[in-house]
């Protein structure tokens, strides 16, 4: 972790006889104007003997300490040894004036792996208040001996409660508006991002706006639990975490906050260190053993002291989903242990497994066997190991230049790069290898063959977390084609790498003989029976020239069955039609003339445009797709149908339609009249044009947009009942779209 010097301005203000000893020093990165997160001042005791208002053997108390402002929380730090034996105590004033319980400071050991402070001092975790103006510190033992002189005693109190959108953080509140709480799946619990509550990351910036504490990642294998020893935060738990944020941020000096993850007392979850998935915290450290636990470990702090408070029932409940949600994301069993450090470990523990310390705090950390049990439940409900896999994850950034051409039968080296957007740090060295793998199983471009992939080299050792990693693999140009197109996937042995896919273009060269389609001049939309005159151009792509008569273009429905275009005037079932030209040298083109006559039934036609000749001719065929329409359309206007007649009647009706068509109707369109199922009507008759055509069109002709009349008569049944007669206006034996009209009649 990077430390950054800073440099202190100093105010000296005299403040009497009491606190002559004592100096107040300006914030140094300027926190106490209004419009920012955090306002605070420090203020230096020459030693624990000054401004005192008791001084005992065994028993020190300072003299009141006033704020400037009020305040909500303080830290401390101090020259000299002080053994385990004797204590420090706080209490503060509310703005009441009534003083609050005596709280006892503990030393600061939550901190990042080797960290020291750069100015050689002890520091203590700092303690939250309700709003409070003023201050009393106390040193006391019950050991029979004299305390220990403690020298430049250091308080920095600071109010951390409002949140303010500056212009260090606007850029993280406008992305919390658009994203929201960041959830952590598949277990259901969110988390409040560092833009909610209120993180200003420009306090964790160097000069140029690069990170102080620059991230390292490493796999999760434990949770380490931690409880703040301060205040809960009562009804406002967001400023004890950014006054932690602070403290470990700037009066630390680490550029962060240490925790991963935070909890109040309303089971509410705080995102800590920033860099996401993996990235490695500052909160376990055995300072006597001189080891850090925070590589591999995820830290969650729940805000309040435990070791005489009691942790809610929601917090608990926030921290065991939270457990079992990284369990899931990480492959990390929440009831499991295995070696870690130095010493086999529960997955899940608390902070004094490691370190020589009462965290969690006896309440909390009585609840840490059910949190496991708990936990372990979620991860198996929400499938364990099996969505372990989402830490592999990756999107695509970019690829060599594309299309590609590569020479037919010849390999070639491309690469893609890939950003980690998972958990896991990607290993050149490590097993399983990557791989980039077609996700077509016929694929003709791997060298390794489709099923198998190529291994996919990374160029660097390692690729954390949010770096970018490029792979390097070779594909193969087949000779039977002169482009191909192909998804490929990467993967980790055999698991696929979630959203890592990308596409590859192949242009094959150097073939003797190849074509592509160049443009084909072909209506998008034609009638039935239309015959329209068609030009498809084909480049020459081979080395060699075409002769007329070598090289034919054929057409072909799907499955390369014949074309549904065929016309009397093609050559051959399927075309096979010479270009114009006598000769199309490399790189020209052939122009290919012919008819197309449409199909009878209205729908969409397509047609496949294959080029043939010598070697077989490698190509990319190219298709269209018509949609055929009928010229004959017609419109219902009225009828004389009777809705009730008697069984011993023959009354003559007669139908009116509106041509909305594009072609005249004459004497050959006739209307059929039908039962349910195109069974014979009810009402036929001998007397009918057809037993199902019962009549012809009354005028001779019809243009489009004008009227036609169908007149006949009527035979209904000898039984009573309600009969149905479907009416439609037929034309070479298909019925007009729009000319149907369905006629109920009651038969007394």
């Amino acid at each position: 972790m990077k430390r950054q010097a800073v440099k202190k301005s100093v105010i000296f203000i005299i403040l009497g006889v009491a606190m002559a000893a004592g100096i107040f020093v300006l914030e140094p990165v300027g926190r106490a104007s209004s419009g920012e997160e955090v306002i605070a001042k420090t203020m230096t005791i020459s030693s624990s003997l000054s401004n005192t208002e008791v001084v005992q053997p065994q028993y020190v108390r300072s003299s009141v300490l006033y704020a400037e402002f009020p305040f909500i929380g303080i830290g401390m730090s101090w020259d000299g040894e002080l053994p385990e034996s004797y204590k420090v105590s706080i209490r503060a004033r509310a703005k009441d004036g009534g003083w609050g319980e005596w709280m006892d400071v503990s030393p600061q050991i939550d901190f990042p792996d080797g960290w020291t402070a750069a100015d050689g001092k002890n520091y203590a975790q700092p303690i939250f208040f309700p709003e409070s103006d003023a201050w009393q510190y106390s040193l006391w033992t019950l050991e029979d001996e004299h305390l220990p002189r403690i020298e430049d005693i250091t308080f920095r109190y600071f109010d951390s409660r409002e949140e303010r959108t500056t212009k260090a953080n606007i850029g993280d509140w406008l992305r919390s508006l658009i994203s929201g709480a960041s959830a952590v799946t598949p277990i259901g619990v969110d988390v409040v991002s560092r833009a909610e509550w209120g993180a200003n990351e420009s306090l964790g910036q160097t000069s140029s706006g690069g990170p102080i504490w620059e991230p390292e990642y490493a796999q999760p294998a434990k949770i380490i639990i931690h409880h703040t020893a301060g205040s809960d935060g009562g009804n406002d738990p967001k400023s004890i975490v950014r006054g932690i944020y602070y403290w470990h941020t700037v009066s630390l000096g680490w550029g962060d906050i240490g925790y991963n993850y935070l909890i109040d007392k309303n089971g509410v979850i705080y995102e800590g260190r920033e860099g996401g998935d993996g990235v490695v915290g500052g909160h376990a450290y055995n300072e006597a053993k001189d080891i850090g636990y925070n590589r591999g470990s995820i830290g969650i702090a729940v805000l309040g002291q435990y070791e005489s408070g009691v942790p809610t029932a929601a917090a608990i409940d926030a921290l065991t989903r939270l457990s079992a949600s990284l369990g899931v994301r990480f492959g990390l069993e929440p009831d499991g242990n295995g070696f870690f450090v130095d010493e086999t470990l529960p997955n899940v523990f608390g902070h004094k497994e490691v370190d020589n310390t009462l965290c969690p705090g006896e309440n909390l950390g009585s609840n840490v066997d059910t949190i496991r049990s708990e936990a372990q439940k979620l991860f198996e409900a929400a499938g364990g190991y099996a969505q372990s896999t989402n830490t592999l994850k990756a999107s695509f950034v970019r690829q060599s230049v594309q299309p590609v051409k590569i020479p037919s039968g010849s390999q070639k080296q491309l690469w893609v790069e890939f950003k980690n957007t998972g958990t896991v740090t990607w290993r050149s060295y490590a097993q399983p290898a990557f791989k980039i793998v077609s996700a077509n199983v016929s694929s003709n471009l791997m060298a390794g063959g489709a099923a198998s992939g190529n291994t996919a080299v990374l160029d660097t050792p390692n690729v954390a977390p949010g770096e970018v990693g490029r792979f390097f693999y070779t594909l193969k140009a087949p000779n039977d084609t002169v482009e191909a197109n192909d998804t490929f996937v990467l993967k980790a042995g055999s698991a696929t790498v979630a959203i890592a896919s990308f596409n590859v273009t192949v242009q094959v060269t150097g073939l003797s003989y190849a074509a592509a389609a160049r443009d084909i001049e072909i209506l998008p939309a034609t009638f039935s029976r239309a015959r329209n005159t068609t030009v498809v151009r084909f480049t020459n792509l081979g080395t060699q020239a075409w002769k007329r008569g070598e090289v034919k273009l054929g057409i072909y429905d799907l499955g390369n069955r014949g074309s549904r275009y065929q016309d009397a005037s093609w050559p051959d079932d399927n075309g096979m039609f010479d270009f114009e030209e006598l000769e199309v040298v490399s790189g020209g083109t052939a122009t290919f003339r012919f008819v197309l006559l449409s199909p009878d039934e209205p729908g969409l036609y397509l047609n496949v445009y294959r080029v043939s000749g010598p070697d077989g001719l490698a190509q990319k065929e190219d298709r269209s797709v018509t949609r055929v329409d009928s010229p004959y359309e017609a419109k219902f206007i009225s009828h004389t149908v009777p809705a009730a007649m008697l069984n011993i009647w023959r009354p003559a009706v007669t139908l009116t339609f509106k041509n909305t068509g594009v072609m005249p109707w004459d004497r050959s369109v006739g209307l059929q009249v039908v039962d349910l199922g195109d069974t014979d009507s009810q009402f036929a008759n001998s007397n009918w044009d057809d037993i199902r055509i019962a009549t012809h069109l009354n005028e001779a002709q019809v243009n489009p947009g004008e009227f036609g009349t169908f007149t006949l008569r009527l035979y209904p049944p000898q039984n009573s009942g309600l009969y149905l007669n479907i009416m439609r206006v037929f034309k070479d034996g298909r019925p007009i779209k729009g000319g149907t009209f369905n006629a109920v009649t009651r038969v007394d």
